[in-house]
Protein backbone atom coordinates (compact mmCIF):
# COMPACT_ATOMS: atom_id res chain seq x y z
CA UNK A 1 0.00 0.00 0.00
CA UNK A 2 1.23 3.36 -0.81
CA UNK A 3 0.23 6.82 -0.09
CA UNK A 4 -0.79 9.23 -3.28
CA UNK A 5 -0.55 12.86 -2.72
CA UNK A 6 -3.52 15.23 -4.68
CA UNK A 7 -4.21 18.75 -3.97
CA UNK A 8 -3.02 18.74 -0.49
CA UNK A 9 -4.46 15.41 0.45
CA UNK A 10 -2.95 11.98 0.69
CA UNK A 11 -5.00 8.49 -0.70
CA UNK A 12 -4.10 5.14 0.35
CA UNK A 13 -3.99 3.04 -3.09
CA UNK A 14 -3.68 -0.81 -2.60
CA UNK A 15 -1.05 -2.78 -5.00
CA UNK A 16 -1.85 -5.15 -7.27
CA UNK A 17 -0.36 -8.21 -5.32
CA UNK A 18 -2.59 -6.76 -2.39
CA UNK A 19 -5.76 -6.86 -4.20
CA UNK A 20 -5.04 -10.00 -5.46
CA UNK A 21 -4.20 -11.19 -1.92
CA UNK A 22 -7.61 -9.68 -0.89
CA UNK A 23 -9.25 -11.47 -3.39
CA UNK A 24 -8.32 -14.87 -2.76
CA UNK A 25 -9.66 -14.02 0.62
CA UNK A 26 -12.95 -13.05 -0.88
CA UNK A 27 -13.32 -16.62 -2.87
CA UNK A 28 -12.52 -18.65 0.45
CA UNK A 29 -15.70 -16.39 2.12
CA UNK A 30 -17.59 -16.41 -0.99
CA UNK A 31 -17.75 -20.10 -1.47
CA UNK A 32 -17.78 -20.60 2.41
CA UNK A 33 -21.50 -18.64 1.80
CA UNK A 34 -22.34 -20.11 -1.59
CA UNK A 35 -21.74 -17.19 -3.74
CA UNK A 36 -20.73 -17.90 -7.23
CA UNK A 37 -17.39 -17.80 -7.54
CA UNK A 38 -18.28 -16.17 -11.17
CA UNK A 39 -19.21 -13.11 -9.53
CA UNK A 40 -16.26 -12.65 -7.70
CA UNK A 41 -14.14 -13.58 -10.62
CA UNK A 42 -16.06 -10.81 -12.54
CA UNK A 43 -15.74 -7.95 -9.73
CA UNK A 44 -11.96 -8.91 -9.73
CA UNK A 45 -11.51 -8.52 -13.09
CA UNK A 46 -13.43 -5.11 -13.52
CA UNK A 47 -11.53 -4.18 -9.97
CA UNK A 48 -8.35 -4.97 -11.44
CA UNK A 49 -9.11 -2.62 -14.93
CA UNK A 50 -10.17 0.66 -12.63
CA UNK A 51 -6.95 -0.28 -10.47
CA UNK A 52 -5.12 0.11 -13.99
CA UNK A 53 -6.35 3.01 -15.40
CA UNK A 54 -5.94 4.91 -11.27
CA UNK A 55 -2.16 3.90 -12.16
CA UNK A 56 -2.12 5.45 -15.31
CA UNK A 57 -3.33 8.78 -14.00
CA UNK A 58 -1.30 8.57 -11.27
CA UNK A 59 1.93 8.07 -13.68
CA UNK A 60 1.02 10.81 -15.55
CA UNK A 61 0.78 12.96 -12.50
CA UNK A 62 -3.14 13.45 -12.92
CA UNK A 63 -4.35 11.19 -10.47
CA UNK A 64 -8.67 11.82 -10.24
CA UNK A 65 -9.14 12.32 -6.39
CA UNK A 66 -12.77 10.72 -6.47
CA UNK A 67 -11.40 8.01 -8.23
CA UNK A 68 -8.83 7.03 -6.01
CA UNK A 69 -11.44 7.65 -2.51
CA UNK A 70 -14.09 5.12 -4.38
CA UNK A 71 -11.51 2.42 -4.87
CA UNK A 72 -10.27 2.92 -1.10
CA UNK A 73 -13.47 3.05 -0.20
CA UNK A 74 -13.99 -0.53 -2.04
CA UNK A 75 -11.19 -1.75 -1.00
CA UNK A 76 -11.89 -0.96 2.58
CA UNK A 77 -15.34 -2.67 2.12
CA UNK A 78 -13.79 -5.43 0.68
CA UNK A 79 -11.01 -5.98 3.85
CA UNK A 80 -14.15 -5.77 6.11
CA UNK A 81 -15.96 -8.52 4.31
CA UNK A 82 -13.42 -11.04 4.32
CA UNK A 83 -12.24 -10.42 8.06
CA UNK A 84 -15.19 -10.27 9.68
CA UNK A 85 -17.74 -12.58 6.77
CA UNK A 86 -19.75 -13.39 10.13
CA UNK A 87 -20.97 -10.02 9.96
CA UNK A 88 -22.31 -10.21 6.63
CA UNK A 89 -25.28 -12.63 5.48
CA UNK A 90 -24.91 -14.47 1.81
CA UNK A 91 -27.64 -12.12 0.15
CA UNK A 92 -25.58 -9.18 1.44
CA UNK A 93 -22.26 -10.00 0.11
CA UNK A 94 -23.66 -10.77 -3.17
CA UNK A 95 -25.72 -7.27 -3.18
CA UNK A 96 -22.53 -5.48 -2.33
CA UNK A 97 -20.47 -7.58 -5.03
CA UNK A 98 -23.26 -6.45 -7.63
CA UNK A 99 -23.17 -2.97 -6.47
CA UNK A 100 -19.25 -2.39 -7.76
Amino acid sequence: MRKIKVNEEEVEFLDTKDVEVLFEGLVQVGTKKGISEKLIKKLRKNFLNEMKKAEKTIKKGKPKLDELRKLRASTKQLEDMTKDSSSYPREVIEEILKSF
